[in-house]
Parts: C-alpha cells; structure tokens; sequence
C-alpha cells in the first residue's frame, strides 16, 4: 500500500469543537479534519493522565488510555541491532541503596499496562520501578515482598483479561509468588511498610534463572536442579518437569519453539521441538547452538535467551563473555556486541534482558557495573 500523501492546503480544520481544555468534556474533545474526501477525527486525550483530573468522565477515559496502549501494542518493534545507547538506568560501576543506585541487577522486564520497567534489584532486596517512556524513577517495592533477593521475573501480561498485569518473582534458594502488579504498585506506594497477599505461592527452587509464560503455564529453570519446572499459572502448582542440564534463560519463538541457555559444562543455548504426544514435558532437542568458549557464536555461560517475535531473531547473554550475541531462528550468528569493561560498549557479566517491544529497544542488567543499558 502507498503512502497516503496529504496536502497541507487542503486540510480544514473544524475549530468550534476544540474544546477549552484538553481534559475537559471529554465526549466533545475531538477535532474533525477533512482532506480529499476522506474524514479524520483525532481524539484528544492525555496519555499520562493522573489523578489531578477530576470528572465524571476520568473512569472513561482511563479506560480509554488503556484501550489505545493496548492497541498500540499490537504492532511490536523489532530491535535493529544497532545497539545505539539512549539510555542508562543507575550509577556505573558503583552500587548504592538509593534512587539512582542498584546492587548486582539481575533481571529486568517491562509491564506495558502499567507503562513501567521493573528491576530485579538482587542485592538491595528490592524491585525498581521506573516509567516504561520518561525512564523516571516510579517507586520501591521490597517490604511488600516476602523474599530477600528476587533475582529473576516475568510479567504476565493481561492475565485477567485486558489491562491487568501479574508478576511472577523467585530469589535464590527460595519460593516463587506471583502478585497483582497493579496491586503491588498501589500498595507500595501507599501503604509501603505492609505486605500484600500474593495471589500464589509455589515452594521451592534452588536457583531459578529464567522464567516465562505461554498459554497459562509458567516455564522455570532450576538450574542447580537441573529442571524446568512447568507450573499451572493459575495456581502455581506443579504440573510436571523436564530434565534439562544446568537451564538458565527460557523462551519461546512465534513457532513453538522452546529456547534453553545452558550453563557449564554446556554452554548453549538448546532449542526443542514439542514431541508427538500431549504431555507438556516431551520436548525433542532439535538443534544446539555455541559451545563453550570466546570466539563468535561461542557461549560462555549464556545467561538470558530472549527471543525477537518481529525480527524473528533470538538475543543471548553471554554473561562470562561480556557480550550479548544475536542469532536468527534457525541458529546464525548476525551480531556481536560488547567486550569486557564499564563503557557505554563494554559490559561486566550481563544477565537478565528483555524487550521493550513499543520502541524496539533492549534492556541489559549489566550487573556488575550496577546498570540498565538501554539500546535501540
């Protein structure tokens, strides 16, 4: 399809339904264009409306809001693996307790409901939360938890239907709870020194690395245990378990496919087809990509494995590498980046990472130089 080219003199505006403020009167607030026969209408409304609003209409128009992110999300942007930093979450190379300061970062994943990214904070024993667009500082969550160092999440989008988002955290030698996201922000922020019930609770794990959800079932890698545990998402109880040696990050591609870093002695990153049966544990290997070591497409201990569905790529950290490693679906290598150090090109020992599919951009706890590197 072409582009639609518009004239600019040809565009007319209907100035008498502008509204005097552009909050107010939401049911009359749009402004109705017409160019070549064709009509628009812009609905106009703030994207970061908060509480200052007050009208019979703010319900409608949260409602609204969510309605257009949740929209907007249906046309997810690929990273370009051009790694081009926009920006940095926390002090390099210092850890600290306050805003601006994490301790050994561990995961980091985003909640586009609630336009937040969240921290695994490892060693502060705390979730930071900051605004998915701004990148500002939200909030602290770490007296609501019930654990002492989460170090590994996942945030189950719309889990009750649309715009309500869970999360799912596990600290070393621990319990895994899954939470009200929404819940949690409320109530850290209000009400910061209480706990909050968790919708679930599952014991134990020894040292969960990874985590994701797929059709209500939660994929943990225990990888002292050498498992992946497959939890009922509902409940949190365990429906069954694969054998898999030293698993660290989990994913799926759009094919089905399952996606497991392995650790030592392995050092790759497993891809698994689902068996012929119905069991959700009979998984085939079908391919392995990298073997221990430092050259290019070689893995070091691969970390986190996050898979690109719109570039149809797969994004591994490389955690004893210091650098991140792209491969496409069927297992080439299409880019490398980073190297030992605390530059804006360098890492020390990257783990988790996700996608911040909105904007194409990557996130990289880049945890022992106590950041968040953000790239496009």
């Amino acid at each position: 399809m072409q582009p639609l080219q518009v004239d600019p003199g040809s565009i007319h505006e209907n100035s008498s339904l502008r509204p005097s403020h552009p909050m107010k009167d939401l049911d009359h607030s749009n402004v109705h264009f017409s160019f070549e026969n064709l009509p628009v209408t812009l609905h106009l409304f703030n994207l970061y409306w908060r509480e200052h609003i007050h009208s019979r209409s703010s319900s409608q128009i949260q409602i609204l809001v969510k309605k257009f992110k949740h929209r907007m999300r249906q046309y997810p942007k690929p990273f370009q693996m051009r790694f081009t930093l926009i920006h940095s979450l926390g002090t390099t190379d210092e850890s600290g307790t306050d805003d601006n300061h994490f301790s050994y970062p561990s995961d980091v994943k985003v909640s586009y409901n609630h336009s937040c990214i969240i921290v695994c904070d490892h060693m502060n024993g705390r979730l930071q939360l900051f605004h998915l667009n701004t990148k500002k500082f939200m909030t602290s969550i770490s007296h609501t938890l019930t654990l002492t160092h989460p170090i590994t999440q996942i945030v189950e989008q719309s889990y009750k239907g649309c715009y309500e988002d869970a999360i799912i955290f596990a600290g070393v030698a621990d319990a895994m709870y899954k939470f009200d996201l929404g819940e949690l922000i409320e109530q850290a922020k209000e009400r910061p020194n209480e706990p909050l019930p968790y919708i679930w609770k599952h014991e134990k794990f020894n040292c969960p690395r990874g985590i994701t959800v797929t059709n209500c079932k939660v994929y943990v890698s225990d990888m002292y245990e050498n498992l992946v545990k497959i939890l009922d998402s509902v409940n949190g109880q365990l429906l069954c378990s694969m054998s898999i040696q030293s698993p660290t990050g989990v994913d799926f591609t759009s094919k089905g496919l399952l996606l497991i870093g392995q650790g030592d002695p392995l050092h790759c990153v497993n891809m698994f087809q689902h068996g012929e049966s119905s069991a959700l544990n009979d998984w085939k290997s079908m391919k392995q990509c990298g073997h221990g070591g430092e050259h290019s497409t070689i893995f070091k201990t691969p970390y986190s494995v996050v898979y690109d569905k719109t570039a149809k790529n797969f994004i591994v950290s490389d955690t004893d590498n210091n650098r991140i490693q792209i491969l496409s679906e069927d297992g080439q290598l299409l880019r490398v980046f980073g190297s030992f150090g605390t530059n804006w090109r360098e890492f020390k020992n990257p783990c988790g990472m996700t996608l911040n599919e909105q904007h194409g951009e990557l996130m990289v706890c880049d945890t022992e130089n106590h950041r968040i590197q953000i790239f496009q």
